[in-house]
């Protein structure tokens, strides 16, 4: 799987896309030499936005760990840089080990100034690709309910609402919200049973 996953990264990145307003975007891996951009990046997400993300990326601690151990088989992070900028961030995270070795988990977190473009359904569809293409079967994504953009724009790439669990999440505000958990089938032709 290594190799596999070695030879896509390097056949694939880094790579042009072009969104709706003309814009265009190079995709790549994260590379420890990014630790610095990336810091840039989080540190440019509105407070609001940044208390519903998973991890703390309030913390430098966070950006320099995430950039000192990566490990494409567990979390693959595709940055779209503008300008030598990171635009937005996506991820693939990945249990090869576990009773879950064949779904995927995808996040995405854009700029503002970014936002609007199309930018994140461009990141999301090469995260799909780059999950098939790694032989998962589904790909999952998070989002809170009161997230109605983010919700609209998974289902807009075939996404369907899997459940949704009440007050799972707790923001840093300590406040309750329902999340909601969308699942993407990777498999061309569907799962059927022996």
């Amino acid at each position: 799987m290594q190799a596999m996953l070695h030879t896509l990264l390097e056949s694939r990145y880094p790579k042009q896309v072009t969104v709706k307003d003309g814009s265009v975007y190079t995709l790549r891996p994260l590379l420890p030499t990014d630790r610095e951009r990336l810091w840039e990046f989080f540190r440019a997400i509105p407070e609001e936005d940044r208390m519903f993300l998973k991890h703390d990326v309030s913390r430098e601690e966070t950006i320099i760990q995430w950039c000192t151990h990566i490990d494409y088989e567990k979390v693959l992070p595709i940055l779209a840089l503008a300008d030598d900028r990171v635009a937005a961030d996506a991820t693939l995270h990945q249990d090869r080990d576990g009773w879950q070795s064949h779904i995927g988990t995808v996040r995405i977190v854009v700029h503002p100034d970014h936002r609007g473009k199309g930018l994140a359904k461009a990141l999301i569809r090469e995260i799909m690709e780059v999950a098939a293409f790694t032989g998962l079967d589904h790909l999952e994504a998070e989002c809170l309910a009161d997230q109605e953009r983010m919700q609209r724009l998974f289902e807009s790439l075939g996404f369907c609402e899997l459940f949704r669990l009440p007050n799972r999440v707790r923001d840093r505000k300590m406040q309750y919200h329902d999340l909601l958990i969308l699942s993407y089938d990777l498999r061309p032709e569907g799962f059927e049973a022996d």
